[in-house]
Formats: C-alpha cells, sequence, structure tokens
C-alpha cells in the first residue's frame, strides 16, 4: 500500500492528470468544448495575491490553479452546472477568483474549511460535504471528505489503494479528525480511480452534462433508468476503447430518456 513517505508533488504532474481526466471524460460524454485550457503563461485572473486575499491559500495552489484546464460547461439558473463525476460540479478557479465574493472556501471545502490549511484547495463546488475533493499540494494526495469510501465497495475487480499513514502522525491537532474521516489517494491515483468508476459505468453520464451514481435512489417509477442507460453503454461500445461511438450512445440515450423517463431531472 502506498506511503506518504513514498509520495511526491509535483505540479506538471498535477496539471496533466487534469488533463488527462478531463481528455477520458471527453471520450465517453463531455463536449469536448466545455474543456478550457489555460493561456500561455497562465490564467492572468490567477495570481499569488488573489489568492491569497480571496481564498487564503500559497503561492503553490496559486501557481497550480493558474496552470490547470477547466470545465466550463453549462449553467443555467435551474442548473448548477456540468458534471465530471456525480451530481458534481467541478471549480473553475479562474471563473470564481475572477468574479470573487465570500465564501469561496466554504464553498470548495465544505463545513470544514476553517481547518484547511493554506497548501490544500478544494477541487470541486458544491454545498454537500461528500461532494468536496480536496487537494494537497504538500503531501501529493487527493482527500474525499466523508463518504468517499462508498466507491471501493468491490465494485471494481482491483480497487485503487489509499494512502495508509495515520494522520495523527503528521497532521496538526486541528487536521486530523477530517483527515482521518477521508479516504486519500496519490494525485494520479484518485483519477484513476475516478476513471474506473466510470469504465466499470458506477458513474453513469446521461447526457453531456448530467452523471448518475449507479447507487443513485429513486422513487419505484424509476427503477428501470439506470439500468437501461447502462445496456445503451454496453452495447455502444463501452468500455471496449475504440469500439465505443460516443455521439450514436448519448443520442440513444436521449432517445431513450425522452420515450421512458421524459419528466427525470437530477435536480
Amino acid at each position: 500500500m502506498p506511503e506518504l513517505s513514498d509520495v511526491v508533488y509535483s505540479r506538471t504532474e498535477t496539471v496533466q492528470a487534469f488533463r488527462d481526466y478531463y481528455r477520458f471524460l471527453v471520450g465517453l460524454y463531455l463536449d469536448e468544448s466545455y474543456v478550457v485550457e489555460p493561456p500561455k503563461g497562465g490564467w492572468p485572473s490567477i495570481t499569488p495575491n488573489v489568492v491569497r486575499e480571496l481564498i487564503g491559500k500559497d503561492e503553490e495552489v496559486a501557481g497550480l490553479l493558474r496552470e490547470l484546464p477547466y470545465i466550463r460547461g453549462k449553467c443555467l439558473e435551474d442548473f448548477p452546472g456540468t458534471q465530471a463525476t456525480p451530481i458534481c460540479v467541478w471549480a473553475d478557479w479562474d471563473d470564481l477568483l475572477r468574479i470573487g465574493g465570500d465564501g469561496l472556501n466554504i464553498m470548495t471545502e465544505g463545513t470544514i474549511f476553517e481547518d484547511v490549511p493554506s497548501h490544500v484547495i478544494g477541487l470541486t463546488i458544491n454545498t454537500d460535504d461528500h461532494k468536496k475533493f480536496l487537494l494537497d499540494t504538500k503531501l501529493g494526495i487527493v482527500y474525499w471528505p466523508d463518504h468517499g469510501t462508498f466507491n471501493l465497495m468491490s465494485w471494481v475487480e482491483n480497487p485503487i489503494e489509499q494512502i495508509t499513514d495515520d494522520p495523527e502522525d503528521y497532521a496538526p491537532e486541528n487536521e486530523v479528525e477530517w483527515r482521518s474521516e477521508s479516504p486519500a489517494w496519490t494525485i494520479v491515483d484518485f483519477f484513476e480511480l475516478l476513471k474506473s468508476q466510470y469504465r466499470e459505468l458506477n458513474f453513469i453520464p446521461i447526457n453531456s452534462d448530467e452523471v448518475l451514481t449507479v447507487k443513485a435512489r429513486f422513487k419505484p417509477a424509476l427503477d428501470g433508468m439506470i439500468p437501461m442507460i447502462r445496456r445503451i453503454y454496453h452495447e455502444h461500445g463501452w468500455p471496449q476503447g475504440t469500439d465505443y461511438r460516443k455521439q450514436e450512445c448519448l443520442k440513444a440515450i436521449k432517445t431513450a430518456m425522452d420515450e421512458h423517463y421524459p419528466t427525470f431531472s437530477s435536480f
């Protein structure tokens, strides 16, 4: 099992891990135009001063956020935004820091935000704590506070191994509780874990913007919806790589949803 002593943080590798993950999502369901790359030199709105003043993060976090690609998809009054994990919008820090305002920490780190240090940054923007991911730029790992372990319930043949170190051995006292309650992986392994959930269709896109989890619970009238969508993915070659027909698949899902579940909304 991986230990912190074997992990080294690399900004370059972290940026590449994000980029590879977004490309993976584009291959499955995401509209390619939704992924935006920083201009040469990085996002001009993201500077150490801005990051420090608005969210209290250090220079390494600022440097990372400045170089990351982001998902900038659909965002309407009644739709929070395009999802990169189930019912979960990933933070577009270029957009968030340009807009500014109070509350960015609690929106991206949850109720534990006061105990999240300056070298840790939230990757998603939601109100529910179990939809948060926290990336630690000193340790080179990603935490999934609280309910993250549902991903490891024998859904994949070879689950990605978690970091095994006890936070009491390395974290300040005020951070021990949330770190202890949060499964963590190396940054690269974390993204591989998410990809594995899509390959196994435990994470299930229903269109170019919305993603459900196989463990989602709906009223009885919707019992057949998730099995139907999973079947359509398999019929269109997922996850057999080059055999997958993305546009045909998404069109077939829309047709089936319009016919059998026309009023469904995940919100």
